[in-house]
């Protein structure tokens, strides 16, 4: 559990270590204070104890230190200790790194954006509502032919593999009274074995950096696969009536709501408060 100005959070559900690094390398100038020194002192430790042989993997120098063990390429410890005990280490970096954030989120030049009290859920007929369902058809077989104005046929097998591969981070619209932003996650970074389903049901406080806007109608399958923007007919793969709907809209001239732009962030952390 951590406090930041004075919210408890009491499990983190996603955390983008990648992504913050980069930013704090980049935008924080290097900001890893207590990172930095963890990877010295551990460092430090292996010098002294002699090993001049040894042929350091990225997390070797972590390892030693936790457990006592020499990771070299001869292979003098078994793959499951090795594998224990490198994620052990993996687990302490991404720890000292977060103490570093949220460091870096306390400082008054901060870029990085609080949010808590926003309520999530999947634009409709976007990519990640269809993310909700897709590890389901993993217990299909077959092809399967969905209902489409040009009768295209799907592989049902391949659904869930094409989905996670036709983007790295997923759209979620949150909104905490009058506001409504665009919260965008990168699946790979929920930790704990939490699903995307998760974060709507949950009470979250969220960091992320503004990255641009966009429109829910812009999150839309049909929006996301189309190749020609200026063709006013284009092929209807999913007939979901929010897309249709657009297209109406478009059509009339008129700005629905889901057309309206709203502010889109990338978020470096979730926590449950």
């Amino acid at each position: 559990m951590f406090d930041y100005g004075g919210i408890n959070v009491k499990k983190i559900v996603y955390f983008d270590e990648g992504s913050v690094t980069d930013y704090m390398q980049i935008v924080q100038e290097g900001s890893l204070v207590k990172t930095t020194e963890l990877l010295s002192q551990t460092q430090k430790g292996i010098g002294a104890s002699g090993g001049a042989d040894i042929k350091l993997n990225p997390f070797a120098s972590l390892l030693t230190a936790i457990a006592g063990l020499s990771a070299n390429v001869s292979g003098k410890i078994n793959v499951s200790t090795s594998y224990n005990t490198d994620k052990m280490a993996k687990t302490i970096i991404q720890n000292t790194l977060l103490s570093d954030f949220l460091t870096v989120c306390n400082a008054e030049n901060s870029q990085i954006e609080n949010f808590s009290g926003f309520t999530l859920s999947e634009p409709k007929g976007s990519l990640t509502e269809l993310l909700k369902i897709s590890a389901y058809t993993n217990m299909m077989n077959g092809g399967t032919l969905i209902d489409t104005s040009d009768e295209i046929e799907l592989n049902i097998e391949k659904f869930n593999e094409t989905i996670k591969m036709a983007k790295g981070y997923f759209e979620f619209l949150g909104v905490k009274g009058e506001r409504k932003v665009i919260f965008r996650f990168n699946i790979e970074a929920l930790r704990n074995n939490y699903r995307s389903i998760d974060l709507t049901r949950m009470d979250l406080l969220i960091y992320g950096v503004q990255v641009g806007k966009a429109s829910l109608n812009q999150l839309n399958l049909n929006e996301e696969i189309k190749l020609e923007p200026d063709k006013e007919e284009q092929p209807k793969f999913f007939k979901l009536d929010n897309i249709e709907d657009g297209e109406k809209d478009k059509k009339s001239g008129n700005i629905t709501e889901s057309g309206i732009e709203l502010e889109m962030f990338d978020v470096f952390l979730a926590g449950v408060i």
